[in-house]
């Protein structure tokens, strides 16, 4: 029997090969001999993956207010 936390674990997994396919052409194609054997194959054009973004959040001015120092009683 199947435990949930494998089922958890395989959908992980899942979702991993799915973000990295994105990145594949839409289709790969190979011209297959009828014996099994791979022809050719034609070029694949490398798809260039966007760099990873940073979030930075948006600059402010800082003004710093003097601190009040009092006697301890």
């Amino acid at each position: 029997m199947v435990s949930s936390s494998d089922i958890r674990r395989l959908d992980g997994e899942i979702d991993s090969l799915r973000e990295s396919m994105r990145w594949l052409p839409e289709r790969v194609y190979a011209l297959e001999h009828p014996s099994g054997g791979v022809l050719e194959r034609p070029p694949v054009k490398p798809v260039e993956r966007p760099a990873p973004t940073v979030p930075v959040a948006p600059a402010r001015e800082v003004t710093a207010e003097p601190i009040e120092r009092r006697p301890a009683p």
